[in-house]
C-alpha cells in the first residue's frame, strides 16, 4: 500500500494549527485504513512541492509524527527533492535533516536563528533524560533569547519549563516522547514541543472522572496549569503556570497549548490565560513559547 501526503505550508497562526490538525488527521486515516485492511506494508511520502513555509510548529510536528509512523511500522520517505529551497534552509539549518537523514545529509552547526531540532524519550526520573532537557532549555533556548536572569530566577524558570516537557514523557502515555524545535527573528524567539500522546485535557479528564469529577476539556487545562494541581500519585510537580505568566507579562512574550479540542493562550495584554474549544482536535499536545529577545535582566524583587 504506498501513499503520498501533500505537506501544507504551516505557519504559527491559528491558521497554520487548522492546517497542521487537518494534516494530523489525515495521516493517522491512512493509518487506520491500512491496518483495517490487513495489507502487509504501508509506504508513506511526504510531498513538499505545496509548503512554501514551515515554522517551528510544522517542523517539530513532523519530527513527530515521522518517530510515529515508524514506531508504527510504517516505511516514510522525504520527497527531499520538492522542498522548496526556503523549506530546505530551515530542515538543514535547525539540524532536522541531519538529525533524521544522516546518510544523505551532514549534521551542521546550528545557527543563533535556530534552536536544534531535539528528541526527547524514556523516562522523565532518570537524571540523564532530566540533565538533557534542562541544558536544552537553559543553552540551547534561553542563551539564545538574550535574556538574563539572576541564577535563582532561571533555575526557577527552567523547573516550570522543564514540567511541560516532563508532562508529555510521564504523563501523556506518548509512545515517542516529545520533539522540540524553534526558530529566532530579530525581535522574538520561539520554541514549540509536540508529543502525541492522549493530550493535557484528555489526561486531566481521566483523573478526574477515576475520582468521580466529571470537568469540560477546558476545565480540564486549566486545572492543568494551576498551581499545585498534579495528576502524579506522589503530588509532586504539576504544570503550575504562575511564575511563567508573571514572566512573560514582563517579557511581553506569550503562550500557547493546543490539546485535544482546546487551545489555552497566556498573552501579556490579559491578566489571566484565555481558555477556548476548538472545532479541530488533536490528539496530543503542541506547546509554543515566544519570548521578546529584550536584553533585559530579570530577577526576583528581594534580590
Amino acid at each position: 500500500m504506498n501513499k503520498t501526503v501533500r505537506i501544507p505550508s504551516i505557519n504559527d497562526s491559528s491558521e497554520g494549527y487548522r492546517s497542521l490538525v487537518k494534516l494530523d488527521l489525515e495521516i493517522h486515516r491512512i493509518v487506520s485504513d491500512f491496518f483495517i485492511s490487513k495489507n502487509d506494508i504501508l509506504t508513506m511520502s511526504f510531498n513538499f512541492e505545496s509548503c512554501l513555509i514551515l515554522k517551528q510548529n510544522g517542523v517539530s510536528y513532523l519530527g513527530a509524527i515521522s518517530y510515529w509512523l515508524k514506531e508504527k511500522g510504517v516505511k516514510l520517505y522525504y520527497q527531499v527533492r520538492s522542498l522548496v529551497p526556503d523549506v530546505f534552509k530551515t530542515l538543514s539549518e535547525d539540524g532536522f535533516l541531519g538529525s533524521n537523514f544522516e546518510r544523505y545529509h551532514k549534521k551542521v552547526s546550528v545557527d543563533a536563528k535556530h534552536i536544534q531540532f531535539n528528541h526527547f524519550s524514556g523516562d522523565d526520573e532518570n537524571r540523564k533524560v532530566t540533565n538533557k532537557i534542562q541544558m536544552y532549555i537553559t543553552d540551547e533556548w534561553l542563551a539564545k533569547a538574550n535574556i538574563h536572569f539572576s541564577n535563582r530566577l532561571k533555575q526557577d524558570i527552567t523547573v516550570r519549563l522543564y514540567e511541560l516537557f516532563a508532562n508529555a514523557l510521564e504523563h501523556s502515555n506518548s509512545e515517542i516522547g516529545c520533539v522540540a524545535n524553534g526558530q529566532s527573528t530579530q525581535n522574538d524567539i520561539d520554541l514549540c514541543v509536540v508529543d502525541l500522546g492522549r493530550g493535557i485535557a484528555d489526561n486531566v479528564k481521566k483523573f478526574c472522572a477515576e475520582r468521580n469529577e466529571l470537568v469540560s476539556s477546558s476545565q480540564a487545562v486549566g486545572k492543568a496549569f494551576m498551581s499545585g494541581f498534579t495528576t502524579r500519585n506522589d503530588n509532586s510537580g504539576g504544570l503550575g503556570l504562575a511564575l511563567i505568566k508573571d514572566f512573560l507579562q514582563l517579557n511581553k512574550g506569550s503562550l500557547d497549548v493546543y490539546c485535544n479540542d482546546v487551545h489555552l493562550k497566556i498573552d501579556p495584554a490579559e491578566s489571566e490565560p484565555i481558555i477556548a474549544t476548538t472545532e479541530e482536535s488533536f490528539q496530543g499536545t503542541i506547546l509554543n513559547v515566544k519570548l521578546q529577545k529584550d536584553g533585559q535582566y530579570y530577577s526576583y524583587r528581594n534580590e
